[in-house]
């Protein structure tokens, strides 16, 4: 594995994976909160992403972290 691809997985995971408190949307006691990653937040996807799905995409991560690390 070369460098560039652990920096693409770890921008990845940061960005697809990893639950972002600050963007959790708190709701009414009782109810679950809503909890997002920075590309949800984006609207790059509309899920929570698996490893699995992060190492099978083929149109490489580096392109979106681009877009994300920008702001």
């Amino acid at each position: 594995m070369t460098k560039e691809t652990i920096v693409n997985n770890l921008y990845g995971y940061n960005n697809l994976i990893r639950i972002n408190s600050a963007l959790t949307i708190k709701t009414k006691k009782g109810e679950k909160n809503i909890k997002k990653t920075p590309c949800m937040a984006d609207g790059i996807t509309d899920h929570i992403w698996l490893w699995i799905e992060l190492l099978k995409f083929k149109a490489g991560i580096s392109t979106i972290c681009q877009d994300i690390t920008k702001y």
